[in-house]
């Protein structure tokens, strides 16, 4: 009987294995801080890609970045623990 409570015991251990990391990051500041590199990036690109006379078309690529910049610090906030 004890033997098999140790089994069970020793089975159980691995419920308890800490969860991954962030995947390319070693901690969640540097993921937001490449979010955020991304971010200004995109912006720089944006501004040299559209022009003053495309400015609707510009507005809407800006609202897209702002919000591929929220879903990916959203994924770092669940994704990384510390």
């Amino acid at each position: 009987m004890r033997m098999l409570l140790f089994l069970t015991f020793i089975m159980s251990l691995e419920a308890f294995a800490k969860p991954p990391e962030c995947p390319i990051q070693p901690n969640k500041r540097e993921c937001l801080q490449t979010v955020d590199q991304n971010f200004h990036d995109l912006l720089d690109f944006l501004e040299e890609e559209y022009n003053n006379e495309n400015k609707a078309e510009k507005t809407k690529m800006i609202d897209a970045a702002n919000d591929i910049k929220y879903y990916e610090s959203l994924a770092c906030q669940k994704t990384c623990l510390n």
